[in-house]
Parts: C-alpha cells; sequence; structure tokens
C-alpha cells in the first residue's frame, strides 16, 4: 500500500464543520432537503457511527457510513451521511441539533430514529442496495441492540426470502463473493419514498433479519470479504480504462483513499481497527 497522505487540517476541519452547522440551521427541513458537498463530515473528531457498511459489487463496490459529528468548541451536532465508490461520492450533512451529545440526546434520538424509519432522506437514501458486510457501530447515543433496530426499519422494501437467501449465500460462499449470484433485490432495490413497500415485508421478520444481520457482521467473514472489495474497487478502475475511459479512471478514487475512510470509521466504533479483525488489507 502507498504512504498515507496526511489528513487535512484540525483547525480547516473545525472551521469548515461550523460552517456546515450555520449553513444547516438555514435549511428548514433537512430530512427532505439535506446539504450536499460537505466534503469533510467525515473528518469531524468526535464521531459516533450509527451504522458502517460495504457491498461487494464488481462493477461499482460501494462503502457508506451514518453518523452523528460534533462540531468543535460549539455545542452542536451534525448527522451525517456518506456515501464512497470509485467513481462517485457523497458527503451529506442530514440534521444538525443544537447542543452536546448530552444535551441534545432526546431530540437528535427521536430525529435519527425517524431518519432510520424513512430510509435517510428522498433524495438520498442509504440502503439502496443489501450491505454485504457491516462494521461494529459506537456505543453512544444508541446502543449496539438499538442501532440493530435502527437498519431494521431501514429494510423497507426487501423481502423476507431474498434476506434469507443472501444470509444463506454469504454463510456457505464465505469468502467467494465472485461465485456467488445475489438474489434478484440484491442489486436494483427501488428504494424510492413513494414506492410502496412489499405486502407484508416491513419489517423483515426479526428472525430472518437477525440471520442476516449477524451473518454480515461476523468478523471472519467482514475479514475474508474486504480483500475482495478492495480487488472489485481496483478492477473497476480497470476496467473503465481498458474501455476508453482513461479520464474517468485517472479521476477516480483509490482504494488507498477509500481504506482511509474506512479507518476513520472504525477507529469511533466500538471494535477498534486493531481488534475488530475488521481492518483493510495493507
Amino acid at each position: 500500500m502507498s504512504s498515507e497522505k496526511p489528513g487535512p487540517d484540525a483547525a480547516k476541519v473545525a472551521s469548515t464543520l461550523s460552517k456546515y452547522a450555520m449553513a444547516a440551521t438555514q435549511v428548514p427541513d433537512l430530512l427532505n432537503a439535506p446539504m450536499r458537498g460537505c466534503d469533510l463530515i467525515s473528518h469531524a473528531p468526535d464521531i459516533e457511527v450509527l451504522s458502517h457498511w460495504a457491498l461487494f459489487n464488481p462493477m461499482g463496490p460501494t462503502i457508506k457510513a451514518v453518523f452523528t459529528a460534533a462540531v468543535p468548541d460549539e455545542d452542536r451536532l451534525l448527522l451525517g451521511h456518506c456515501m464512497i465508490n470509485p467513481f462517485q461520492s457523497e458527503h451529506v450533512v442530514c440534521g444538525m441539533f443544537e447542543g452536546n451529545r448530552e444535551s441534545a440526546s432526546e431530540r437528535a434520538r427521536e430525529y435519527i430514529i425517524e431518519f432510520f424509519n424513512r430510509n435517510g432522506s428522498p433524495p438520498f437514501p442509504f440502503l439502496q442496495h443489501l450491505p454485504t458486510l457491516i462494521w461494529p457501530n459506537s456505543q453512544g447515543m444508541f446502543s449496539v441492540p438499538e442501532c440493530a433496530t435502527l437498519l431494521h426499519r431501514s429494510l423497507v422494501h426487501v423481502k423476507p426470502e431474498d434476506l434469507d437467501e443472501l444470509a444463506t449465500r454469504l454463510q456457505t460462499m464465505r469468502g467467494q463473493p465472485w461465485q456467488r449470484n445475489p438474489p434478484k433485490s440484491f442489486f436494483g432495490v427501488d428504494q424510492e419514498a413513494e414506492t410502496e413497500p412489499f405486502e407484508g415485508a416491513w419489517p423483515p421478520p426479526w428472525e430472518t433479519y437477525q440471520n442476516w444481520l449477524l451473518t454480515v457482521m461476523n468478523v471472519e467473514h467482514c475479514k475474508a470479504e474486504i480483500p475482495h472489495v478492495g480487488a472489485a474497487w481496483n478492477g473497476a478502475i480497470t476496467f473503465q480504462g481498458n474501455m476508453g475511459n482513461q479520464e474517468m479512471a485517472d479521476q477516480a478514487m483509490s482504494w488507498e483513499t477509500a481504506q482511509l475512510f474506512m479507518r476513520r470509521m472504525l477507529s469511533h466504533a466500538i471494535g477498534s481497527v486493531s481488534s475488530s479483525g475488521t481492518k483493510p488489507p495493507e
């Protein structure tokens, strides 16, 4: 792996987060109109991870995180949602709460529960496809079991049989994502706000969900899956170059940069990068 580049200056991060918070006060409904282009939100020094996951996809592996970020030296909290893949990234502020983590907790909890119930904001859902691995979340405003319940509420458009099928494939083909054939809702689940959930499938039965969740959070599964996410990441960039889209390939986010994002999130999660066994490969 190439040598890691230093992150943005701490003072710049602090002043930019303050600007995000100030701008957020001017947005009447961040759930419906989140602030995009907030590229430094994931560099906040004080983060609580609500959910952090990755999707193996040979043509477009994706990494996402939902978290709260405290604005340095201010009593304000931001709700951040980030998505990165080789060719596109989104860094969004979806909520802002006056107060510190303790004083803003009740208001923030209610808002975040609604955020998960709605699968993010209508223009920027966070679960369009089922994750193939999920890393630990922080123990803070929400406990680990509570975060599991929040994610359960977000699986609005997933058929229970597809969730079961994916869990079985992940269990029986650990470390073999290139050979797995995903169930039909694995890619392209329609998550538009106006789309009706599958009848009787909201949320999926807890037993079905738990089987899938324990599979994608399994430490050995994550260790086996993440190198293939990296291989798919690099492969997708190479493919675009080979197809004549060299400018797209040249401008793509490197796997090394993606790993830095994962490390930032994992450093704030319960299982530390060193102890969780889910450190991205060198």
